[in-house]
């Protein structure tokens, strides 16, 4: 009977002691936690220097857009004698035919509107890429983002680019079809 018991005992007491280092473990990682809280917490070299510590972040690497590799690719992709697609695949991607597109962008050329004239700047969207941008954008109900790293543009580009496709719309065809 009493060998039961101090087992009972001996058994309890492991339990015991498992218990214990486990507190001890956690007691530990709590300190540890409390430690880098305290580091992160703490001011930096230059705030006690007297220098503020609510710098801006460093500025991202601009970005430089290449207009005539956009109008290589638009070429190859969509214009070109044998595109990559194909006639139903541009219908479907501008809800335009190719051949309606084309009378678009001749009617554009020929307006007078200055925005969707030639500019000497490399680094300007050609005619195509503004049409295009603005015939798929509008197509697929896209935000002004979406297609912007397509196309090259940056997203002020890229608004200003549907604010004139608009105006432009109005002033060339208003008299046509109203």
């Amino acid at each position: 009977m009493k060998s039961k018991s101090r087992r009972k005992l001996l058994k309890a007491s492991e339990e015991e002691e498992d218990d214990y280092k486990l507190f001890a473990a956690a007691q530990q990682s709590i300190q540890a936690q409390a430690m880098i809280i305290d580091e992160l917490a703490a001011p930096s070299e230059d705030a006690e220097m007297g220098k503020d510590d609510n710098r801006k972040l460093p500025r991202r690497k601009r970005r430089i857009f290449n207009a005539a590799k956009v109008l290589q690719m638009i070429y190859h992709h969509y214009t070109g004698p044998t595109p990559l697609f194909d006639d139903r695949h541009f219908a479907t991607m501008f809800r335009i035919s190719r051949q309606r597109f084309q009378c678009k962008m001749e009617d554009f050329a020929a307006s007078e509107i200055p925005y969707f004239q030639l500019t000497r700047s490399t680094n300007s969207p050609s005619l195509k890429a503004k049409l295009l941008y603005s015939l798929k954008t509008l197509a697929f109900g896209a935000s002004v983002h979406q297609f912007s790293d397509y196309f090259e543009m940056l997203v002020e580009a890229c608004r200003q680019c549907l604010f004139q496709f608009d105006d432009a719309m109005r002033r060339i065809y208003t008299a046509e079809y109203l």
